[in-house]
């Protein structure tokens, strides 16, 4: 099994594994791992730690899903649309979720992605007329990050943002 493959299976069991230092590994949450998951990081702890490490060191932004490790042991993916370093991806969990630890889990060749730029302006009409709620209302729920990420195509960005605007509505969080 190559190494990318056994991250992959890892992560999907709930397990985050990170390197300390490029010499020690961390996995969380510690109650997920069993004695065979135990040995299985053993035997390739060494391929591990080197594609953890030759991560870290990435200066140049890719698309890589991101796991953020919670201090109460909670977990929540994320990604970048114009793709990221991870020392990008540790200063973007450091805000929302302080003290968590961030690893990478996996790459992907390009993002679900438009090749043209999108009107955030005209969505955010959009996503209110739905909901009953005026553009402004939608667009004080978005982020500079996320709009850029919106703007230069990141469909899943998007779909999450008039989610949660539904959402918000919804539940009488945001009324029109």
């Amino acid at each position: 099994m190559d190494t990318t493959t056994l991250l992959n299976q890892l992560s999907k069991q709930g397990l985050t594994v990170a390197s300390i230092d490029g010499e020690k590994l961390a996995v969380t949450p510690a109650s997920r791992l069993t004695d065979r998951t135990r040995a299985i990081i053993r035997q390739h702890k060494p391929e591990i730690l080197a594609a953890l490490t030759s991560k870290a060191k990435q200066t140049e932004p890719t698309f890589w899903r991101f796991k953020a490790t919670r201090s109460d042991g909670s977990t929540a993916g994320f990604s970048f649309a114009s793709g990221a370093t991870l020392a990008e991806a540790r200063e973007h969990a450091s805000k929302y979720w302080p003290g968590s630890t961030v690893a990478c889990m996996e790459q992907y060749p390009d993002p679900h992605h438009l090749d043209e730029q999108v009107d955030v302006e005209a969505l955010a009409k959009e996503i209110a007329r739905e909901n009953g709620v005026t553009a402004e209302q939608v667009l004080s729920m978005l982020d500079a990050d996320d709009r850029r990420d919106i703007e230069n195509g990141d469909v899943g960005m998007a779909d999450a943002w008039r989610n949660f605007i539904g959402l918000s509505v919804r539940r009488g969080w945001m009324r029109g």
